[in-house]
């Protein structure tokens, strides 16, 4: 199908191009240099034509998509926990107060009791701090989620992974204890600690904290994390033992020696 040819434009007038002689020339350039249009489908599966967007619009949207960094995270944790390095400050207190006495206690090494206890006094620190009051406070407990975290969501560190990476530390060294009843005991006092807390902050509303379900699964994965490297890593230690009194060349049982005839009898 043969398409008509459009009539030729007529040129300007001499007037017309003498006042205005960019007027004609640029035109197709500066057509050119308009804002490109593209087709964004809406909800609705209906397309509309809307301006290609900013790069600072396309980097906000993919920040949003990888997470908060750890930097941000952490500037906005002492932010939300204004009194955290209070508790820090007198969980320095208690570690050097109670390091010696414990380890004489338990039998022991200090470091591991210090470790322990800094551990857990950097939980309690972050977890059941005071926040700034807020009005008409009451008990809250958000029962919404249950569902743990994958393993890329654990790569993105937001809330959530924090919340997870939070208890690994002290359900690490809680494993490596090498008495098996303390290490029990630390085990099982790891594990009940999430439940503390949140319970902590359900009954004391004065402290601005609320209780969570998603933080109670966070935690409990981050004992079940630690505890699990912990478990590995002392087996790991103990079969290196073994190996190493069973290899050749090294007695494993003492022997005792032979006994050597009395003189009586010769």
């Amino acid at each position: 199908m043969l398409t008509r040819a459009s009539p030729p434009r007529a040129p300007p007038s001499p007037v017309v191009a003498r006042n205005h002689p960019r007027l004609h020339s640029n035109a197709r350039v500066s057509s050119l240099r308009r804002t490109p249009r593209v087709h964004v489908p809406t909800r609705g599966g209906s397309g509309g034509v809307t301006a290609a967007p900013s790069l600072d619009e396309a980097a906000r949207c993919r920040r949003r998509r990888e997470g908060v960094g750890a930097a941000v995270w952490f500037d906005t944790l002492f932010q939300q926990t204004p009194n955290a390095p209070a508790g820090l400050a007198v969980t320095v207190l208690v570690v050097a107060a109670a390091t010696l006495p414990l380890a004489r206690r338990l039998r022991v090494p200090p470091l591991d009791v210090a470790a322990w206890l800094t551990a857990l006094g950097v939980v309690l620190s972050l977890t059941l701090s005071p926040r700034p009051a807020t009005a008409g406070t009451s008990p809250v407990c958000a029962l919404d989620s249950w569902s743990p975290l994958g393993v890329g969501d654990l790569l993105a560190f937001d809330q959530r992974a924090a919340n997870v990476v939070l208890l690994v530390p002290l359900a690490l060294l809680s494993g490596l204890v090498r008495d098996r009843r303390l290490a029990r005991t630390a085990l099982l006092t790891t594990a009940a600690l999430p439940l503390l807390i949140e319970a902590v902050q359900y009954a004391a509303p004065a402290l601005g904290r609320v209780c969570d379900s998603a933080d109670l699964v966070d935690n409990l994965t981050g004992v079940a994390v630690g505890a699990a490297v912990g478990l590995l890593v002392r087996a790991g230690r103990a079969s290196g033992r073994w190996a190493t009194a069973a290899a050749p060349g090294v007695d494993a049982w003492p022997v005792e020696p032979a006994a050597q005839p009395s003189p009586a009898g010769r």
